[in-house]
């Protein structure tokens, strides 16, 4: 059994050779058709392109040019120098240094003039009408009244009123009258049955925003004097203040406890106006306004001051010194507009 299947693998693998070698043969044999033509394809040769730049301008030779020559400057050639001058700044009050004492003096009836007396008579109604709008009650009771002498308002005539009606209980105003009719008539409240009627005359909004338009109704030709410009400030606000003098030859044994009024410009322009009262021993204040640099008043404080006792120091053989002494710390009020 497999001897058989030996014999016949034999001769299928050998009928697979002699079909493929008829194949092989047959392909061989084959030529190519008639019509078939082989082409050859030469390959083409590069092509190589020159580009000539655009002709340019010719460049250009620069010969060396000449030395420089040095010249001499004369003396009257020479740039002149020029002085700059430290700017000054201008401040809306005169100057002045006071040897004696100032203050604001109240006249009565009896000492004002006939102008000032007939002057007061046709502003009393206008007077009266804006006292009781702001209510002061001042048709009713018996009311004096006196001039405050102010030499830092000439055209203004200025009149303190006032009532007592008891023990504490005591109103008074100020009005300011124009003398050549260029304003109007202000009344300036300062206490009433004993009590300020919004916050203390010396700081109130409505005393400074007053004393502001007296200021610019005056329109003055020359500026009025700082110090009496501070005196008639507190005298409108209810206060106859006194300063102490300023120069040291006024200042003796008998010096006033109080400082020296004091006149100081702030970096921004501002000017400070500090008077400490020296017509009251008893209760010293001290007085501060800052105005701008147009003279408009912005704010006011009031305070107590501190006291100083002057003593006369005599110089040393290496020289006299002098000792600025501030004054004390005081409780304040103050408002700002």
């Amino acid at each position: 059994m497999r001897r058989r299947r030996t014999i016949q693998g034999v001769l299928a693998a050998a009928a697979i050779a002699a079909m493929g070698g008829l194949v092989v043969a047959q392909t061989a044999s084959t030529p190519n058709p008639p019509d078939t033509k082989v082409k050859q394809i030469t390959p083409a040769a590069p092509v190589v392109r020159t580009i000539t730049p655009a002709p340019g301008p010719e460049p250009k030779v620069i010969a060396p040019g000449a030395p420089n020559k040095v010249r001499t400057i004369t003396a009257s050639e020479m740039p002149k120098e020029k002085t700059v001058s430290p700017a000054v700044r201008q401040i809306p009050f005169s100057i002045s240094e006071k040897d004696e004492q100032e203050t604001v003096k109240i006249l009565t009836v009896d000492q004002m003039k006939d102008r000032d007396r007939d002057l007061l008579a046709d502003a009393q109604g206008t007077i009266g009408d804006r006292a009781e709008q702001l209510g002061l009650d001042f048709k009713s009771g018996s009311w004096t009244y006196g001039q405050v002498e102010c030499a830092a308002l000439p055209h203004h005539l200025l009149m303190r009123f006032s009532r007592n009606g008891g023990t504490g209980a005591e109103s008074v105003f100020s009005a300011s009258i124009p003398r050549d009719g260029n304003g109007r008539v202000r009344v300036i409240p300062i206490r009433l049955k004993g009590y300020s009627l919004f916050s203390p005359a010396p700081v109130n909004a409505l005393t400074i925003a007053a004393f502001n338009h007296i200021r610019e109704e005056e329109k003055p030709a020359t500026p009025p004097d700082w110090l009496g410009t501070g005196l008639c400030y507190a005298a409108l606000a209810g206060r106859n203040a006194a300063s102490a003098p300023q120069t040291a030859s006024a200042l003796g044994a008998n010096a006033p406890q109080a400082m020296p009024a004091r006149l100081e410009i702030e970096d921004g322009g501002d000017v400070v106006i500090s008077i400490e009262d020296a017509g009251s021993a008893s209760r010293p204040m001290e007085w501060s306004m800052v105005f701008d640099g147009k003279g408009k008043l912005l704010r006011a404080t009031r305070g107590a001051a501190g006291t100083v006792s002057a003593r006369e120091i005599r110089p040393t053989q290496t020289g006299a010194h002098s000792v600025r002494i501030p004054p004390g710390a005081g409780s304040q009020d103050s408002i700002s507009k």
